[in-house]
């Protein structure tokens, strides 16, 4: 079984969603960092809500959510990405020491007054969107699904469920996202016929339990048959994603060779110069002379 992604409508179109499940790549894009697992699930429910909202996009290049927290929190950073490629990335800055201290924390408790940034970066466009969310609900999940409610006025439900299981044989995420398509221009029947489709959309999705959404033996389309199956429900083409990380050695060379003479200096550890990758933990190590062979740079 793929991490994948699977579009879908309802109601003669007049509803979209979409169904992802996140088991081995995703597990490789958090669990590389060898983290705490309470921030591995708060990166795997990040990473399912970066999914199921964008995941199917043609017209995007990256997009990403960054959850930050107040000076001085305990959880600092989380950040997911997802790149046209398909390909996804997580990393997360912490206080290790205090967040060992904690028993069944709150959104709040790691966070303090966070926020979420949500940006899209686009293929044809050198301005990206971003907007910030204030993380002021009790999870991840219900702080972006009021952004959305907030920003773009459309009807969604959307549902997360993480797996206290951690094996790349199981599945590790699920995530149900359902949107409404706007009502203008449509006659006043009408309207009420598909207020009344999306109350019912509404208690199906009430009916999906962890254990279900979670488990492997049921494909995503045999799920979303159970669940709308008196919706006039359409599949579409579905997509997978990947753990990719697109660091290499001459991008952590510019960032090194940014620094000043000076703060380069006392980096060298016996010649040798070490930079990590944040994504996915690669080290590279670079000498003097490694340094000093970019064009229109004059070197250490």
């Amino acid at each position: 079984m793929h991490d994948t992604i699977l579009p879908f409508s309802l109601f003669d179109t007049n509803m979209k969603g979409r169904l992802v499940f996140l088991q081995e790549e995703a597990l490789k894009a958090v669990y590389c960092h060898q983290y705490p697992d309470m921030i591995n699930t708060l990166l795997l429910e990040a990473l399912s809500i970066l999914t199921v909202m964008t995941g199917d996009s043609k017209t995007t290049a990256k997009v990403s959510i960054q959850i930050s927290g107040e000076s001085g929190a305990i959880v600092s950073q989380l950040l997911v990405i997802l790149s046209s490629n398909s390909g996804m990335r997580t990393c997360a800055r912490f206080n290790e020491e205090a967040l060992e201290k904690l028993d069944r924390p709150t959104i709040n408790d790691l966070f303090g007054v966070g926020r979420i940034l949500f940006t899209v970066d686009f293929e044809k466009d050198d301005r990206p969107y971003q907007a910030i969310v204030e993380l002021n609900k009790d999870t991840l999940t219900e702080s972006f699904l009021h952004y959305v409610h907030q920003s773009d006025q459309i009807p969604t439900t959307l549902s997360v469920f993480i797996s206290n299981e951690r094996s790349a044989e199981k599945r590790v995420a699920c995530a149900l996202m359902v949107q409404q398509l706007p009502l203008s221009n449509i006659l006043p029947e009408e309207r009420e016929n598909r207020i009344d489709q999306w109350s019912a959309v509404l208690s199906y999705m009430k009916t999906l339990k962890s254990e279900e959404a979670l488990d492997d033996n049921i494909p995503a389309e045999t799920l979303l048959f159970r669940l709308f199956n008196e919706a006039d429900l359409i599949l579409y083409t579905k997509n997978t994603f990947k753990f990719l990380c697109e660091c290499s050695m001459d991008k952590i060379k510019k960032i090194i060779q940014s620094f000043k003479e000076e703060e380069l200096e006392n980096l060298f550890v016996d010649g040798i110069i070490y930079g990590d990758c944040e994504f996915c933990e690669k080290r590279y190590k670079f000498t003097r002379k490694d340094l000093s062979k970019t064009k229109n740079n004059k070197g250490i």
